[in-house]
């Protein structure tokens, strides 16, 4: 018996910049663990200024707009929340 998983299609994965507005470290602590908690995307580094995250997606074809989901839905909510 083979148990092994082989999907039929391959990942489509990448690493992205997201460029960030919040300056808070907490907010920016927040915005990471949403994103890792994000089906398909996890943050892998902060830049040494604070100034963008990289975040590596699964199955996506349109890098863009996965960066402009992370910024409408998960940072503009948290730049209310600090500001």
């Amino acid at each position: 018996m083979d148990c092994a998983y082989r999907p039929k299609r391959q990942a489509q994965t990448r690493m992205d910049c997201v460029p960030l507005d919040l300056l808070e470290p907490e907010a920016i602590t927040m915005l990471a663990g949403t994103i890792t908690l994000t089906p398909g995307t996890v943050s892998a580094d902060l830049s040494d200024e604070g100034h963008s995250l990289l975040v590596h997606v699964l199955h996506t074809e349109d890098p863009d707009a996965v960066r402009d989901d992370i910024k409408s839905r998960y940072e503009a909510r948290l730049k209310e929340i600090f500001s």
